[in-house]
């Protein structure tokens, strides 16, 4: 039974980015032996990247529809690219809630743990089409420069033509994700065929959506490859018995709908569900390897993806997700550990 309480802050100097100042706050609660509760606050920052300061300037010329005049068409304006000196560093906060239960008098050895995430970055450094800063022109004050009105243009009251837009780096919008994740672990009490631990972790994505354009409704990343999978599973058990010892994995990654993130100009490919097998094993020379000496030498060898399953298609030019999937089929690993 304990009530622990956690504060922290963390300063930075970051030149350009300013100097921000983050925050982390945090209890831990066990009314009972078998029982813990958990829970914090955190923030977070992200300073430009250098690449993001050194974008290449550019001038062009667009044409665009200004919603505020009549004629809305307008030609010849000039569009401004490049890196903006005055981009201001992403922020993020996260809430977290846990909850952990032992019931160590009516089942010794089994844990359960329940994890909830909360996360919104804020913002996000990006680029903003013309088009969309112009339908959006109180939104981005200094950003739509206007010809003086002309007598036309008093009479029918409606604002000067557009002659440039700055379209340079800009901070504008909230990512937020939620997630849920738990754990169950169950040891067995007996030990007379090795020790036994078997466990399973699952992570679900609850929420991934992205309000990034102005004026238009919050983008659904949901079973998409531009957010975390629905599903990640895995299932894993350790064995343990003398020098002698094993383990094995089973791991599922759910499916995604859509294949945004391979490739931007195709929604049509879903990405299929992918499970994988890996097995290890190892012999630890607690004696000796001979005559006492190499005490603690171990010898491992593992299969990796026993079934061989192929990396789910995605529509890329390698014909797979390289962030999601592995190309290599089964594989076979040896490892030597030498102790001194």
């Amino acid at each position: 039974r304990r009530l622990d309480l956690q504060l922290a802050a963390r300063y930075q100097d970051r030149d350009q980015a300013g100097s921000p100042t983050v925050a982390k706050c945090g209890v831990t609660w066990a009314p009972v032996d078998s029982l813990l509760f958990r829970a914090s606050y955190s923030e977070g920052f992200r300073a430009p990247a250098l690449t993001e300061y050194q974008v290449a300037g550019s001038v062009s010329t667009s044409t665009l529809t200004d919603p505020r005049r009549t004629p809305a068409t307008t030609t010849g304006i000039q569009t401004f690219r490049g890196s903006n000196p005055n981009i201001k560093p992403e922020t993020s906060s996260t809430e977290f809630f846990g909850l952990v239960f032992e019931p160590k008098q009516h089942a010794k050895g089994l844990l359960f743990q329940l994890n909830y995430y909360r996360t919104i970055q804020h913002d996000i450094i990006q680029s903003i089409s013309g088009q969309t800063i112009v339908n959006n022109e109180t939104a981005f004050p200094g950003r739509v420069t206007r010809a003086p009105q002309t007598p036309t243009d008093l009479s029918l009251n409606q604002p000067g033509q557009i002659t440039a837009v700055d379209i340079t780096l800009i901070n504008f919008g909230d990512v937020i994700n939620h997630s849920l994740d738990f754990v169950a672990e169950y040891r067995l009490p007996s030990e007379t065929f090795g020790r036994w631990v078997f466990g399973f972790n699952g992570s679900r994505t609850l929420k991934s959506i992205r309000e990034v354009r102005p004026g238009l409704p919050a983008i659904d990343d949901e079973g998409d490859t531009f957010s975390p999978p629905k599903w990640k599973l895995t299932s894993s058990v350790f064995w343990t018995k003398g020098p002698w010892n094993g383990s094995l994995f089973v791991s599922y990654l759910s499916s995604f709908k859509t294949n945004m993130s391979g490739n931007t100009f195709t929604t049509t490919y879903p990405i299929d569900a992918q499970m994988r097998v890996d097995l290890r094993g190892g012999y630890e020379f607690k004696n000796g390897v001979w005559r006492g000496y190499g005490k603690g030498f171990r010898v491992m060898a593992g299969i990796g993806n026993v079934l061989d399953e192929e990396p789910a298609f995605a529509d890329t030019v390698f014909g797979f997700n390289g962030a999601l999937h592995s190309p290599m089929g089964r594989t076979y690993e040896t490892s030597v550990i030498i102790p001194f």
